[in-house]
């Protein structure tokens, strides 16, 4: 059992351990945090007829009451230095150091208790307390302590069986405290079999000097009741379990029917439920097993034979049942009834006929009679992929394998090293109680990797060799046959045709494949394939989640194994899934395209079966459609890997073909293909593809295809350093967008010709046009549009200082392609805020965006991303004075850069020399910041950009000004300042720092100089001023 409780830290004074001792215990923990073991006393206490109280006297008398019980209560503890851990209304709990202390306050509860003038209305206020010692484990962190283990548990079923007024010690604490009190002051009450306890606990009675006697203790043996001793632990269900009783005490329901997968945890979950009702039915808690009857007509027999009703073999059996039960209160289980639903209008008969009867029923199907409620029993809660080891011990299913693995192997426990395994077993298994059990008893021989392995083939591995479990239960495969059996032809035809779904289906999805293949095998037509799933979901063997089913992992695996799929409905499913994502493809340029990348990544896996199935069939014109219909899904969720390498299958099957193969689909491949390839910078193989693709768009007429292939093309030579190249490719590809009147197109072309005003410093006339790409894709609901619009705006007006616009534009266009999942723009839009953030002197959170889009890019692959993430970074240690982490990052950035050996990335090479040069000058290594310098310088004059050429002037400004010659540098800077100017680049942050610098030198220079420098900026070529620097 593990209880959440909030307490405040206690100091190690006032527990009584030794110095610092306790202190050491709670505190001293390395993250994560682990369990430490400590001896503590737990004393429970719990009004008697707190509930009445609410039913019979005003609020304000009540409230008062329970404000003097709390009183008392905290009182007393305080007094024995007690520390209270928390409350459940009227009930509460402390932790003491020993074992005396615990007993010492509950003698002062009970004596302040019956001393207190109580409202004369209400009369005494009796509390039943139970006290406890053992080993508690505690983790504690700065929100509040957990206990866990088994003595919490233990005190509170103590508790529980005692009456008000009544004071009760278990065994443990009877023999710490026994020497400091009188032999008088305990009594035995002997052995006592207590709720949901595997073991028989003594427990003893502390008498006041005027305790009266009190009645027998409510305990499983004292409470009427056949409910089996549990063998083993109950883990986890806590929620469950409130649920159920609420239902049979607030609810007053008659039938509760807990359904569920087999081997969910039905049975257990019953009985554990049960015996925490056991006190609210006077006449009995009665278990009434059902799995081994071959007929309906021998449940009402089985019943009369758990509660001993003496049946006469002349009289209707019902009537002698009814007329023994027809005055009882009492609960019966009814467990296992899946294979008897003819029995249930019998227990429809018996609820009507006997008022006070109240049934807890256990079946994978509902009974479906007038009353029924329902209970879907739900998997044991399994970890997350990547759940931290620390957090894997929170969920149940590894809880329950831990137990059991260490009911076989004792020295077994949970490592960093066996921690992935377990918590893969338990998602592999969905939680399923029985199948985790299963597992678990393998660890006596098998490591959970060795388990993990197997589980994915062999089914039957998963069985027990204990003879005392049912025989339905000693395999898994038992288990799914049991269910499997229960059905007819058509559920099973049906059930078998669905495991073969990946990853879940719809409804539509298994009307559209399955129904022409149920119809086939069964005579006469069954129901619709909608009642049939139906009729497999009240059986539990679907799982449901919205409008989306699938079956558990371990059934899927039964009926796989057992039941191959046809060649019918793999087809059938094929085709399926290719007009689905063709439909979807569709939805990914317009309003509709946050549903349709969400519906695309939950149909993922049939895709994925689906493309294998044509491939093994060599359709590989299907396959080649599919491929083009999933390529922008995979692109936008970074899939580039699989993307590219379904695209290539494609290419090379149509065109190893006989027959020629169809344009269209070869030319959407090539295109597709390169647009992936020059992602990845791979750019003359992109160039490669895309020209073949255009040109086969052109040869069959697709002016779509060919508008989209120009656009690409231009990119393509921008990223390789033409940009009069791409700015033809872009207008020609606007001219046959307008000429389609394809907005989406036209918007496309917009973006692509702003950039290149962009890359050419033409500021105002990029925004301008990505200001009319952004308005068509805000009209045509265009996200991925809107989001690179947006981007795009943000980056112009940065670079013009409206760095506040700037963060407004990236942040919306960040919010939008994480709502897309869209990976790479999501890195993208992370390192410009990240820009944005250091410019605004934010650099914690500037390091926060960079590192962020760093990982994404690496897990993408995207090396031009990766290299600016780094060199950012760098630029912030850099400023922080860290001149190793600055190196460290840009070194590698410019490694990367170089690898990629396109312009797109070299335009970032000289950044990144004159990044490392500026660190070599800050350390005075004025030679390697030369070295630096001058290759950047070479780099920037073969592009022949002037706002390039003024960068280079700066850093060499700024080298010649350190190595004392004043005149130099003051001219690098002003012909700098003049091409800053020139360019609109006024106001970057260079410029700026080059109209400081100005400032200084003209402080320190006489008129004459100054003069002289500014003549010589303003007159003599540039070339012969650059010549200076070198």
């Amino acid at each position: 059992m593990k209880i959440l409780l909030s307490v405040s830290y206690i100091p190690s004074s006032a527990w009584g351990f030794g110095n610092g001792e306790f202190d050491n215990f709670v505190s001293e923990r390395n993250l994560p945090p682990q369990p430490q073991s400590r001896t503590c006393t737990l004393m429970f206490t719990d009004m008697e007829g707190s509930t009445l109280l609410w039913e019979r006297y005003p609020e304000a008398v009540v409230l008062d009451v329970l404000a003097a019980h709390k009183a008392i209560l905290q009182t007393a503890a305080a007094e024995w230095n007690g520390q209270e851990l928390g409350n459940e209304g009227d009930a509460f709990s402390f932790l003491f150091a020993t074992g005396s202390a615990a007993v010492q306050c509950a003698v002062d509860v009970q004596e302040a208790l019956d001393a207190y003038p109580w409202p004369e209305v209400v009369g005494k206020v009796k509390v039943r307390i139970g006290i406890h010692t053992g080993e508690l484990l505690l983790l504690e962190d700065s929100k509040h302590r957990e206990i866990q283990g088994m003595p919490a548990n233990l005190t509170k079923r103590i508790t529980d069986a005692g009456h008000g007024g009544q004071i009760l010690l278990s065994a443990a604490t009877h023999e710490l405290v026994k020497a400091h009190f009188p032999r008088s002051s305990f009594r035995d009450l002997g052995e006592h079999r207590l709720k949901n306890l595997s073991h028989q606990e003594r427990i003893f009675q502390f008498c006041l000097s005027d305790t009266a006697p009190f009645p027998p203790l409510k305990t499983v043996d004292t409470l009427p009741n056949n409910l089996p001793t549990p063998l083993t632990s109950f883990i986890g269900r806590g929620a469950e379990v409130a649920e159920i009783v609420r239902y049979f005490t607030a609810e007053e329901t008659r039938l509760l029917t807990l359904t569920g997968a087999g081997g969910i945890g039905k049975t257990r979950l019953a009985l554990h439920s049960a015996a925490e009702l056991l006190e609210h039915y006077p006449n009995g808690v009665w278990f009434i097993p059902l799995a081994d009857l071959v007929s309906p007509d021998l449940m009402l027999t089985e019943i009369a034979s758990a509660l001993a009703i003496p049946l006469k073999t002349e009289h209707d059996v019902m009537q002698q049942v009814v007329a023994h039960l027809a005055e009882k209160a009492l609960l019966l289980v009814l467990d296992n009834f899946e294979h008897l639903m003819e029995a249930a209008l019998s227990v429809n008969t018996l609820l009507r006929s006997c008022p006070k009867v109240q049934c807890l029923v256990t079946s994978r199907h509902v009974l479906q009679i007038s009353g029924e409620q329902t209970f879907r029993v739900p998997p044991l809660s399994v970890p997350s992929e990547d759940a931290a080891c620390e957090v894997l011990q929170e969920s149940e299913s590894v809880q329950l394998f831990l137990a059991r693995a260490k009911a076989v192997s004792p020295q077994f426990k949970l490592t960093a090293e066996n921690a992935d395994a377990i918590g893969a077993i338990c998602r592999a298994l969905d939680g399923l109680s029985l199948a985790i059990e299963l597992a678990a008893a393998r660890v006596r021989g098998m490591t959970p990797q060795n388990i993990l392995s197997r589980l994915s083939t062999q089914l039957a591995f998963l069985s027990t060799p204990h003879w005392d479990v049912p025989a339905r239960h000693q395999r898994l495969e038992a288990v799914m046959s049991w269910s499997f059996e229960l059905l007819s032809a058509a559920e099973q035809r049906l059930l078998a045709q669905l495991s073969h779904f990946s990853g879940g289906f719809s409804l539509d999805a298994a009307e559209a494949i399955c129904s022409p293949l149920v119809d086939e095998v069964c005579n006469p037509a069954p129901s619709s394939t909608l009642d049939l799933i139906f009729s497999l979901l009240d059986k539990s063997l679907l799982i449901t989640t919205g409008t989306r089913y699938r079956l558990s992992v371990p059934l899927q695996l039964y009926l796989r194994e057992k039941h191959d799929a046809s060649d019918a409905f793999r087809a059938a499913h094929a085709r399926y899934y290719l007009a689905l994502a063709q439909e979807l493809d569709e939805k990914l340029r317009g309003a509709e395209q946050t549903a349709a990348l969400s519906e695309m990544a939950l149909e993922l896996d049939n895709f994925r079966a689906a493309l294998a199935f044509l491939a093994a069939s060599e359709a590989w014109h299907l396959f080649s459609q599919f491929a083009v219909a999933l390529s922008q899904f995979f692109y936008v969720r970074g899939l580039w890997r699989e993307g590219v390498t379904r695209l290539r299958e494609a290419k090379t099957a149509l065109k190893s073909l006989r027959e020629k193969p169809p344009e269209n689909t070869l030319a959407h491949i090539l295109v597709s293909l390169a647009k992936f390839y020059n992602t990845q910078q791979q750019c003359e193989t992109a160039r490669g593809l895309c020209e073949e693709g255009l040109q086969l768009f052109q040869t069959c007429g697709h002016r779509h295809g060919v508008a989209t292939a120009l656009n690409l093309l231009g990119i393509i030579a921008r990223y390789q350093g033409e940009p009069e190249e791409a700015d033809a490719h872009f207008k020609e590809s606007l001219a046959i967008a307008k000429a389609l009147g394809d907005k989406w197109l036209i918007a496309y072309a917009l973006d692509n010709l702003g950039l290149t005003a962009y890359i050419h410093r033409r500021y105002e006339a990029a925004k301008q046009l990505y200001t009319e790409s952004l308005q068509l894709a805000r009209e045509l609901g265009d996200k991925r549009g809107i989001a690179y619009s947006l981007n795009n705006l943000g980056k112009t007006v940065n670079q013009q200082g409206a760095h506040e616009d700037a963060k407004r534009y990236h942040t919306e266009s960040l919010e939008i392609r994480r709502e897309l999942a869209d990976k790479r723009g999501i890195a993208t839009s992370l390192n410009h805020l990240g820009l944005i953030a250091y410019r605004q002197g934010e650099s914690a959170e500037a390091v926060n965006y960079h590192t962020e889009s760093l990982a994404m890019q690496r897990e993408l692959g995207d090396k031009q991303g990766i290299s600016y993430s780094l060199s950012h970074l760098g630029l912030i240690a850099y400023q922080q004075g860290d001149d190793a982490d600055a190196a460290r990052y840009y070194t590698e950035s410019l490694q990367v850069a170089r690898e990629v050996a396109q312009a797109a990335a070299t335009t970032n090479i000289p950044y990144l020399l004159d990044s490392l040069g500026k660190i070599a000058l800050r350390q005075g290594n004025t030679d390697a910041a030369r070295q630096f310098y001058t290759e950047s310088l070479q780099l920037r004059q073969e592009g022949g950009h002037a706002r390039d050429i003024a960068d280079s002037l700066y850093q060499f400004g700024r080298l010649y000004r350190t190595a004392g010659n004043f005149e130099r540098s003051l001219l690098l800077f002003l012909t700098a300042a003049r091409l800053y100017t020139e360019t609109d680049a006024a106001r970057s942050l260079n410029a700026l720092a080059v109209q400081r610098a100005i400032t200084e030198l003209r402080e320190q220079l006489g008129t004459e100089t100054v003069a002289q420098c500014k003549s010589a900026a303003e007159t003599q070529p540039l070339a012969a001023i650059v010549a200076l620097c070198c």
